[in-house]
């Protein structure tokens, strides 16, 4: 499939935005590999809510990601925009549950403690 000069250039401009999330994967993986460090039993109520807060803004950024990954693939039958796509969906479920993961530990931390008393 041939690409008008307009399509190949929205096309570049898709990738780049797409590449600017995948930064911000980066970044919020490198956060989580230092809050995972901590136990949670040793979390603050800041850190969780900071954890949540990011979360949050993680799973805004999927549903950016996956609206703007439509309209590459639309552009591009390339078979390497869908494994593109495999690979960075991965990545986002991994970082998700992963926080999750932590907030829930935490949040059982504290119900212990609450019933401890």
């Amino acid at each position: 499939m041939v690409l008008s000069e307009a399509e190949d250039t929205s096309l570049k401009q898709l990738i780049r935005k797409r590449s600017s999330i995948k930064g911000r994967l980066t970044v919020f993986k490198d956060y989580l590999a230092v809050i995972s460090q901590i136990p949670t039993t040793d979390l603050q109520k800041a850190d969780v809510k900071e954890l949540s807060l990011r979360l949050q803004k993680l799973e805004s950024l999927f549903s950016d990601f996956d609206a703007l990954q439509i309209e590459i693939e639309v552009l591009s039958n390339d078979e390497e925009q869908s494994k593109e796509r495999y690979s960075i969906e991965n990545r986002f479920y991994s970082l998700i549950s992963s926080a999750q993961i932590i907030i829930e530990s935490s949040n059982q931390g504290d119900d212990i403690f609450v019933n401890a008393k």
